[in-house]
């Protein structure tokens, strides 16, 4: 005998009745996703050039380490 999951059943008639997310929780979720969106550009966009700021603030070198030039490298020792 097969057993019936009423359980089974219930979600069966619950996915037939709404096939697709109503649409104010699908409108939250875009929300989401673009908040996410926009906070993830501005810390790519501004968060680094800040902390680059503020370290030199306090006193940092403000050339990158890829920028030295060939007179800094002989002067620190390295060879290039």
């Amino acid at each position: 005998m097969a057993a019936n999951n009423n359980f089974k059943q219930l979600e069966k008639e619950d996915q037939e009745m709404t096939p697709h997310a109503p649409r104010k929780i699908e409108r939250q979720v875009m929300g989401l996703v673009n908040t996410g969106q926009f906070a993830g550009n501005v810390i790519e966009l501004y968060f680094t050039k800040f902390i680059k700021l503020f370290l030199m603030l306090f006193g940092a070198d403000p050339k990158e380490p890829t920028e030295l030039t060939s007179e800094d490298a002989q002067d620190s020792g390295e060879v290039r």
